[in-house]
């Protein structure tokens, strides 16, 4: 699953930049229809998948858990929006964000995640792994923008830009 979804992210964007250059932004939504019908031939050939699954429905902890977790991230976006075109009023949304992150590290579930990231070889290996996860979606993000809006191209060479960009991160 992560070896497909890694592909599929880094493929998927200069392949689509290439389909809406070639025919329109309207036909990148049909690039995923072979995917989808494969899905569907090939999934009920699974492991013994039920015909209805019996998805779990999450106790009272988990939803409060997932909203301090969401407010947290919800918080940091819109510093990072306000960053962009009123920067005064970035750091407000700031003190939210800890506050909720810092009230999921006081649940009980937050225990074991907290408990693993305090290991010193753990803490080394989220750094850098979060470190080359953001620099990667921060160049997979603004590449687009700067070929763009700086250069003044179109998907097309956007497309390009990313797909080097794809071979250059994927060794």
């Amino acid at each position: 699953v992560a070896t497909i979804m890694t592909l599929g992210a880094m493929a998927g964007v200069p392949l689509g930049g290439l389909v809406a250059e070639a025919m329109g932004w309207r036909q990148v939504m049909l690039l995923k229809l072979p995917v989808l019908g494969l899905a569907l031939v090939l999934a009920p050939r699974g492991r013994g998948v039920a015909r209805r699954p019996r998805w779990p429905v999450p106790d009272r902890e988990q939803v409060v858990e997932a909203m301090l977790l969401a407010g947290a991230v919800t918080a940091l976006l819109v510093a990072v929006d306000l960053a962009v075109d009123h920067p005064g009023y970035a750091a407000l949304p700031l003190p939210i964000a800890g506050w909720a992150a810092l009230a999921w590290t006081r649940r009980p579930g937050a225990a074991p995640v907290v408990g693993l990231i305090r290991r010193p070889a753990v803490a080394r290996i989220a750094t850098v792994v979060f470190a080359n996860t953001f620099t990667s979606g921060l160049i997979a993000f603004s590449l687009p923008y700067f070929v763009a809006d700086v250069m003044g191209r179109g998907p097309g060479h956007t497309g390009v830009a990313l797909a080097f960009f794809v071979g250059v991160a994927a060794p």
